[in-house]
């Protein structure tokens, strides 16, 4: 089975002329400027072997040569994408994450945080971070 699906977000720590816009998966910028955009998904799969893509799309396009493959093996193993892009953007515009999978055992995972003892627990885990800076 193959799925494709725009990442979506529900938390924002800082924000400085990116939001989160509607639906959620878009990224909007306010402000004409050089982008750097960096993110982190973690992966696994449930069996078996399969690859998911990750790409940018700007106002709904997809982006030329953004597209990279995450080869995944068993259910055992937990995997992170991670890489980052420099694009040029327009007040206004937004961009998205895109993940097209080849199995639907595909999973995007979050860990929630667990107490330990004397401070060793699992501070939690998000299925995906993304950095949005203008440096220009």
């Amino acid at each position: 089975m193959l799925f494709r699906s725009s990442l979506t977000f529900n938390t924002t720590d800082i924000t400085d002329g990116v939001s989160i816009s509607t639906p959620a998966s878009r990224l909007l910028v306010s402000k004409t400027g050089t982008y750097n955009i960096q993110f982190s998904v973690q992966l696994s799969s449930a069996s078996g072997n399969s690859t998911a893509y990750l790409w940018l799309t700007k106002n709904g396009l997809n982006q030329t040569y953004t597209n990279t493959g995450v080869f995944m093996q068993n259910g055992t193993n937990k995997y992170v994408a991670a890489w980052n892009f420099v694009v040029n953007l327009v007040a206004g515009d937004y961009i998205e994450l895109v993940v097209f999978a080849n199995g639907s055992n595909i999973s995007i995972l979050t860990e929630t945080p667990t107490p330990g003892a004397g401070g060793n627990g699992n501070v939690g885990v998000p299925s995906i971070i993304a950095t949005v800076t203008q440096i220009k």
